[in-house]
Order: structure tokens, then sequence, then C-alpha cells
């Protein structure tokens, strides 16, 4: 038995250990601290996820792995630098009554070439979904090179042939799919479905993108951005069919004109989710600005100097100014990254908490609830976010109001305009 052949077996055999190690049946919510998913520091890899309804019994997980983010040791039956990880997947099928039963479950281990990787390397694993149900996938990643695993909950609609999962946004540009759907302005794109083969044309909404202006204030009521569109229009479907989303905001590309959803793509600015042009960085200001200046940041001449300012007042001096800049914008990237939904990451609610707050210290989530705890002012405070039925994603959550929200949202703020950062 050669090293190589022999470190491939350990590998095996760790991920056959470590599976042995899951829950096999039902599972009514999880007990276990989940607050690393929204800690971009916790682990060392940060996959992206994307479902295909391949057929009205078959669904396909597509996972795509940065690669720089992979640690690569010397394979020497091959000579290769190689990296290796394995899945193990557990569906679960929604009912009626609240509970959860396992539909599908599996595993899959890839060996990635460093040589041939390229800087993303996709995954594809096929699962059972049968076409009338929702599912909720949890996903088991183990980094064999590092002995280190994370889970991720997918949840999967697959009660309507017009939801987003039947389709697909092919990149010309990369030569990929776009994952979480969020083109570039110069993007030129394909859109594959098997939804309706026979169709002719796509039908296509545009919607300006979603305004946010306070805090609490509209947190658990703010209304859909897709609730009037702006402007609508239809294509012919063809084979060399290109589309391009040339104003920032959203557009839902439909196969059928009577269906109530479709495909939401987002086009968000050439920098999304980073923060760089002096109008997305006055933006969420909103979150710490009063309404009057707020407004008045907005509509300076100069609104780089009205933002600067504001920083400078809230730290006091350049250097505690720097820094408040530097956490703040940080968190707001990260919320569009984490919370992306029918609108920028940290326009939803779960993004407002993200940013005054920072990641959670704990984390626990059900099918439609997930419940944030804090240490702050040497106690446990929490908020929980309920998930809201909207026909165009399934990652649109609502803040639930109580006693104690606004005004432990007021402090936070006096906190931050005072200089001092919530971590």
């Amino acid at each position: 038995m050669t090293r190589g052949r022999g470190k491939y077996f350990l590998y095996v055999l760790m991920a056959l250990l470590l599976f042995s190690c899951f829950p096999p049946q039902k599972t009514e919510k999880v007990d276990r601290n989940l607050a690393y998913i929204y800690n971009p520091n916790a682990t060392y890899i940060h996959p992206r996820y994307m479902v295909y309804h391949k057929n009205d019994s078959v669904s396909e997980l597509f996972i795509s792995i940065n690669t720089a983010e992979l640690l690569f040791t010397m394979d020497h039956s091959s000579g290769q630098m190689e990296s290796s990880l394995a899945f193990h997947y557990q569906v679960y099928q929604a009912s009626d009554t609240g509970d959860r039963m396992l539909a599908d479950s599996g595993k899959y281990q890839a060996v990635i070439n460093k040589q041939i990787a390229g800087k993303e390397y996709i995954i594809q694993i096929p699962f059972r979904a049968i076409q009338g149900y929702s599912y909720t996938v949890r996903l088991f990643m183990y980094d064999l090179m590092r002995n280190y695993w994370l889970q991720s909950f997918l949840p999967v609609n697959k009660t309507t042939t017009c939801a987003e999962p039947y389709f697909r946004v092919i990149s010309l540009r990369q030569r990929m799919y776009v994952f979480n759907h969020c083109v570039l302005p110069a993007d030129s794109c394909r859109i594959e479905t098997r939804h309706i083969p026979g169709s002719k044309k796509f039908y296509v909404c545009y919607f300006k993108p979603f305004e946010r202006y306070h805090r609490v204030g509209d947190a658990g009521f703010a209304p859909w951005i897709l609730k009037n569109e702006d402007s609508c229009w239809t294509v012919i479907r063809t084979d060399s069919l290109v589309f391009t989303f040339p104003r920032e905001g959203n557009y839902l590309v439909k196969a059928d004109s009577a269906c109530p959803t479709g495909l939401l793509v987002h086009q968000f600015g050439e920098d999304y989710p980073e923060i760089r042009t002096v109008r997305k960085l006055a933006e969420p200001l909103c979150y710490l600005a009063s309404m009057d200046d707020y407004r008045r940041i907005l509509s300076s001449s100069s609104m780089k100097m009205a933002v600067d300012e504001f920083w400078l007042k809230a730290g006091g001096d350049e250097q505690t100014a720097r820094r408040l800049i530097r956490v703040y914008y940080n968190r707001v990237k990260y919320a569009n990254l984490y919370f992306l939904s029918d609108r920028e990451g940290w326009k939803t609610d779960r993004g407002m908490i993200y940013i005054l707050f920072g990641p959670p210290l704990k984390l626990y989530k059900s099918d439609n609830e997930e419940k944030w705890i804090y240490s702050f002012n040497n106690a446990e405070v929490s908020f929980t976010f309920r998930k809201r039925s909207n026909p165009y994603t399934e990652n649109d959550y609502i803040l639930v109001i109580d006693d104690h929200t606004e005004s432990l949202v007021d402090e936070a703020v006096e906190r931050w305009l005072k200089g001092k950062i919530l971590l």
C-alpha cells in the first residue's frame, strides 16, 4: 500500500467515524448553538449553495467552494497538491403537523486537485425530493485536512413549478452558475429552466430597490419590495437569448405569466456585497442617524464630507472614527452575504440587528424561526426572527417586536454614537 493510498483510506475512516455520530432520523429542533453560521471568523470555509429541481422526483444541490480557503497537502502517489472534503446530507420533508420525516440521506466525498480546480470548485449532489412538498436539507461538511466540520440548513421549495429552484442563471463572463442570483451591471447571462418546456416567452418585471429609513419603526412590517413593479416586458425564448440587467434593483423572470412567482435576479451595483461608493456608505447610516440627519446626509452636495463628519463626530477623533467605520461596514458586507432576500441583506431585520450588535453569541434555529442571544449589560438578551411567507425568497425573516426590543436597539445606537462598538 502506498503512502498516498493509505492517507486516502484514513480520510475515509475519519469521515465514516464522523458520520456515525450524526442523528439518522427525524429532528424537531436543533439544540446546538449555530452562531458560527453568521460569524465569518468562526469557520475556515464559507461555501455557497444552490438547489436546482432536475425533475419531479430529483433535485440537485450545488456547492461552491473557494479553493483559496482549502488546505492542500502533497499526495505522494500522484505528486499533486490535494485537499479532501466529505459531505453527509439529510433531506427532511415537512408535514402539516410540523413534524419532519427523513426523505433521503447520503454521503459524498470530493478530492480536489489544486492544479486543475481553479479558483472555485463546484460539487453537485443529487437528492430525492418529490414535486408538491417542502423540504429542509441538513448538510454536514467535513474538512478532512483540518479535522473540522460545519453544518448548514437549506430550505427547498418544491410545492410549485413556478419556484426559483426551477431556474438557473449562468454568467457568460465567468462561465459558471450565479449562486445567489446576484449579477453585476455588465453581466450577460443565460437563464435555464425546465418549467413549461414548450413556452415561447419569458415574462420580466423590474422593481426599484427597496428603501429603508427607520430602525425598529419598520421592523417586522417592512413591505415586500416586489409589491408594485415599475415596468414589465416579454422576450421571446431562443437558444441564443442573452439577458442583461443594467438598472439597480430586482428583476422577476417568469416562464408563465400566470405564475405568482419565478426567478428573482438581483442587481445591486458593481461592488455588492462590498460597500465602496459614497452613496452606499451613506445609506446604512439610517440605523444610527436621526431622520433629519439622515435626509441631510443623503441630500448633501458633498455627501462624502457629510459621511466623514458623521463618523468623526461619533468617534471623537480620527483613529476611533476609522475603527467605527471598519467594523460597521464590514458588518454591512456580511449582512449582505448572509441575509440577501428580496432586498440587500443590510436592509433586512436580521441585517439591522447584525450591524448594530454583531454576530450573535448563541443562535438556535428551527424551520421557521431563529433566536439570537447576546451578552449585553452583563446579562443575556435575545432577538427572535420569524420566517415570513414570501413568494420570491426562502430567506425572509422578520423581527418579533416585544417590550424590550426598541430600548435595546436605542441603547446600542447610543453606544455607537459615543464611539463604542458592541463586540
